[in-house]
């Protein structure tokens, strides 16, 4: 099972000054340096609320949660030894968090935003752009963003980022969040050991995870919590 939990990033004080008191004392120092204060709330809400879900899943309390960050900046669950994978993604007011006991998970959300001049070309493979110039002019900002979210959540599962390459993972581009992929790397059967998922967080907020499952069924759920 891989649980997606989406949470708002809007709290009271005394709720931001709760979630801050179980951050470690390097996420504190990083609080601290962000030079904007929506920023730092920011920060403080996602890594507490991460804190908490991690906590409840492993059986501990959030400040028992060692967390650490590779060389690529991918964080890691180091205590308590667990199997879980996780994720996590911040846009425009929300967060989402990716939590299973999988070989690696990523998720990635974004606001539906214009985009513009040869954006598409820089993204999609030679055939995705092919097909993303058929998708009438009206759909092709949530397209973009769907294929956007899939690739970067694959990247981010993958631990590369987008130094990765958008183009690896090859989609069938629609608007819906049902997510197709055709090809890895080029190679058309190395999808098998991957499951997508495309959800919406609002209206205007899409979202998706990538999970290596080695071809394992996992079944993913969405959790809407309330970070108050």
């Amino acid at each position: 099972m891989v649980t997606i939990s989406v949470w708002p990033l809007a709290v009271s004080a005394a709720r931001l000054a709760a979630l801050k008191s179980v951050l470690s004392d390097d996420e504190k120092e990083r609080a601290g340096r962000f030079k904007l204060e929506a920023a730092a709330r920011e920060f403080v809400l996602s890594r507490g609320v991460t804190r908490e879900v991690l906590a409840a899943a492993c059986g501990c309390t959030a400040t028992e949660i060692v967390l650490t960050i590779g060389a690529r900046g991918k964080p890691r669950l180091v205590t308590p030894p667990s199997p879980l994978t996780f994720n996590l993604s911040h846009s425009s007011g929300y967060c989402a968090l990716a939590v299973g006991a999988v070989p690696a998970i990523g998720v990635d959300i974004e606001a539906l935003r214009d985009t513009v001049g040869d954006v598409a070309k820089n993204v999609f493979s030679a055939r995705e752009v092919e097909r993303y110039a058929t998708v009438a002019p009206a759909d092709r900002m949530r397209t973009f963003f769907r294929g956007w979210v899939a690739k970067e959540a694959f990247l981010k599962a993958t631990g590369e980022g987008l130094g990765g390459g958008l183009k690896s993972l090859e989609l069938h581009l629609t608007t819906a969040a049902d997510i197709r992929p055709l090809a890895i790397g080029g190679d058309e059967t190395a999808p098998s050991a991957w499951r997508f998922h495309g959800f919406d967080v609002t209206e205007s907020i899409v979202g998706a995870v990538a999970i290596k499952t080695d071809g394992q069924e996992v079944e993913v759920q969405i959790r809407r919590i309330e970070a108050e």
